[in-house]
């Protein structure tokens, strides 16, 4: 696991999909994401998750306990957290990323 952690974390295009996902899940563009918003994105990838699910989810992700979730939120839960990303892949995967040469 952590192993795995510290290699996605090293990818060039972690920052560059934090940035993406987090874009992807606000809606209503004040620069923060409602649990609503949150709840929305999750459901893409996991499509059985509860409200309680998600709710807890959403709380990970709310480091500050404000009832949203800021970019500096998003990004502090994605490094502590790397793996996590893959529940904005199917976002992630609608989008066109540079090719590397």
């Amino acid at each position: 696991f952590l192993f795995g952690s510290a290699h996605v974390l090293k990818q060039p295009l972690f920052l560059q999909a934090c940035e993406l996902a987090f874009t992807g899940c606000g809606s209503d563009g004040n620069h923060d994401i409602s649990e609503q918003e949150f709840g929305g994105s999750i459901l893409l990838a996991i499509p059985n998750l509860n409200e309680d699910e998600i709710h807890e989810l959403f709380l990970l992700f709310d480091t500050d306990s404000h009832g949203s979730i800021s970019k500096n939120n998003f990004n502090t839960c994605l490094r502590k957290n790397p793996l996590l990303i893959a529940l904005f892949s199917p976002q992630l995967l609608r989008l066109d990323f540079p090719s590397r040469s």
